[in-house]
């Protein structure tokens, strides 16, 4: 079809950028109510300097994404969540360098039932060169949890 119309597609190639993402819960064991604090790491492993576009307050909704199952069953997530506006910020991250954010799972999931959950993080990465977006990317690691009832 290019070739009908004489254009000349734009071919897009994996920037090379290696990295390795840990999401990890502030603690094991967590009482409901509390604050569900979770840890992302995204750790460049790559000899070359990784850029992307993070999002700040209302946007943080968009770029992470959690699933969570209790005893084989997925668990419905929110459906209140505000997505949409924030800040545009940036993330860099050099050669053996690491990016560290802390979420709350609560906003995303209300697991007031309490047990032992099964959780898996995902990232949205949106990669930078020069300011432009270049690729896009997941990076996702899971974790479990338990929620005691008081």
């Amino acid at each position: 079809m290019a070739q009908y119309f004489a254009v000349k597609p734009y071919l897009r190639h994996h920037p090379g950028h290696q990295v390795v993402a840990r999401f990890e819960p502030a603690k094991e064991s967590f009482t409901v109510g509390e604050e569900l604090k979770v840890k992302m790491t995204i750790r460049n492993v790559g000899t070359n300097a990784v850029s992307f576009r993070r999002g700040e307050h209302r946007e943080t909704f968009r770029q992470y994404s959690f699933l969570v199952s209790k005893d084989g069953k997925s668990v419905a997530g929110r459906t209140d969540l505000m997505g949409g506006g924030g800040f545009e910020l940036y993330g860099h991250i050099p050669p053996g360098g690491e990016f560290v954010d802390e979420v709350d799972l609560k906003y995303w999931y209300d697991l007031r039932m309490g047990g032992n959950y099964s959780v898996r993080g995902f990232y949205y990465l949106l990669l930078l060169q020069g300011g432009q977006c270049v690729w896009t990317d997941v990076v996702s690691d899971g974790f479990e949890i338990e929620i005691t009832k008081r």
